[in-house]
Formats: C-alpha cells, structure tokens, sequence
C-alpha cells in the first residue's frame, strides 16, 4: 500500500523515498525483482539507494550480488560510508570476500575517523574469518571513552570463538568494573565462553560469580560456582556473598557450611560474609574451630 502510494504520487524521483522504498522491498518476501527494478530507475542513484540494494540482496541470501552491488558502487565513484561497509561486511560469507572488504575498510578510515559501531563489526568480522589478533586490535583502537557495551561483546565473543574462555571472563569482568551494564547478548557470549572453558581458574570464576551477583543475576552465578573445577575459598566465599546481597541469608549459611565440610579452610574474608549473613538472618551458625 504504502509503496503503491509512493509510486502513484511521483514521490521516488526524491532519492530518500526511493532508497526507503528499496529498503522496503527488500524485506518483502518475493519483492527483490522489483526493488532492483526501481532502482534500475534511478539515474543517479545515491549511497543510499545503493545501501538499499546491497542490503536487499543479503536479506535475500544473495551474498555474492550483494557484494558485486557494493564493487559496482565504487566503480560507478560513489563513495562508500558506514552503512555500506555495514551491510557488506554482515554479508560475507567467504574470507577471501572478507580479507579484500576489510582492507577496503582498513584503508578508508584512519584509527581517529572509524566509527565506533564500524569498529565493532570489523571485530566481528575478523574473529569469524580467524584473525584474533586484528579484532583485539580493532577493538584497542577505539577511543576508550568510545567503548560501548556492544564492542565489549563483539570482543568477548572474539575470545570465546577462539577458545580464549578466561580472556573473554575477564574482560566480561573490566566491562562490568567500568560500570557497565550487561545485556543479554554478552551474556550469552560469556556463557559460551563458560562452556568451553569449564576448568577456568577459581579465581576467574570467583571474579565472574560476583559480577553476576551484583547484576542481580543469581541464576547465572549459581551456574558458574557450580560448574567451576577447582573451588577455592575465594570462589565459595563470592557465592556466600552473593547469597546474602540476594536477600538470601540462610542459603549463604548453608554454603558456608558446605565449604567446611568440602575441607576447604575459611580465612578472615570469608568468617566476614557469613557473619554478615548471620547478621541479616539473626540465625546462629556453628563453625567448626
């Protein structure tokens, strides 16, 4: 309808509605022929009708015509910005595509100029075609104040990809330090992370619990505790701790306990948290001397 409208009225000789239009028919099931035909249309088509097509053919699966648009946009000397490199980076599928699209990137904008949200995908494009160490660079090159949530997790996700678990545990953990707050995504990269780095050190662990816990995310830190290995005092008193920020005091008791009989000995830290739970729950615990 609404395109019907846009064609009826004359509108797509203005090159903003035409590029939405094709932007339109591209997610539209069936509708590519004629997107690329309205395109076919414009004499002289802009950057962002050309992102419309690139972005039109990927939706569609067609990564190789999707890169030959992006190719055929540079030849006809239209210049490429951020959202071109966007939706042809995301459209790669081959590394030798990736290696040619990244050193175009690379070679278009200087440290100082890329955008952060190009920074980002370039991390992800280099983690998925095996080049850690470019992503790790990406990622450094981007103005510290710059560092988003977003970037953080394409970094993660980096380090889990290559099997990098306590790379990716702490920076999970920095990110969370410099105040940042997890969304679900970075969760789930961490989780990975976890998965394929079971034996993580305790003190990883015992890092990963606490953050966990002071998201608010008890579910996950119990997940973590009870996965790791090796459990030291470190790793048992952040469960304690997390217990009795979580409002649950008589649960930090019985993981106190629990470590006790594990044989693992309490230190001055650790006789703190389950102190302060039997504070909150005004219950007695017996420890043994």
């Amino acid at each position: 309808m609404v395109v019907e409208i846009a064609i009826e009225s004359g509108y797509l000789t203005n090159p903003f509605v035409a590029s939405a239009v094709i932007h339109l028919l591209g997610r539209q099931a069936g509708s590519l022929f004629k997107a690329r035909q309205l395109f076919d249309n414009i004499s002289s088509p802009t950057a962002a009708a050309w992102n419309a097509m690139v972005a039109a053919y990927a939706w569609n699966g067609l990564f190789t015509e999707a890169y030959r648009a992006f190719c055929l946009m540079d030849l006809e000397g239209v210049q490429a910005d951020d959202i071109s490199f966007l939706n042809v980076l995301a459209s790669c599928e081959s590394l030798s595509i990736a290696l040619v699209v990244q050193s175009e990137i690379q070679a278009s904008a200087t440290k100082t100029s890329r955008s952060r949200v190009l920074g980002t995908a370039l991390i992800t494009s280099y983690a998925k075609f095996g080049d850690l160490e470019a992503a790790i660079a990406v990622f450094y090159d981007i103005h510290e104040l710059e560092r988003d949530v977003v970037a953080y997790t394409a970094l993660v996700g980096a380090y889990s990809m290559h099997g990098f678990s306590e790379k990716a545990i702490q920076l999970f953990c920095f990110m969370d330090l410099q105040g940042m707050k997890a969304d679900e995504v970075v969760y789930v990269q961490l989780l990975h992370a976890i998965a394929k780095g079971l034996g993580m050190e305790a003190h990883l662990a015992a890092s990963l619990v606490t953050a966990y816990g002071f998201r608010g995310d008890l579910h996950q830190a119990k997940s973590v505790f009870e996965r790791t290995k090796a459990l030291d005092v470190v790793l048992w008193t952040a469960m304690v701790a997390v217990y009795t920020k979580s409002g649950l005091p008589c649960s930090a008791a019985k993981t106190f306990q629990e470590m006790e009989l594990e044989g693992v000995k309490a230190d001055e830290v650790s006789l703190m948290a389950a102190i302060e739970a039997l504070d909150l729950s005004s219950q007695r615990l017996t420890v043994a001397p």
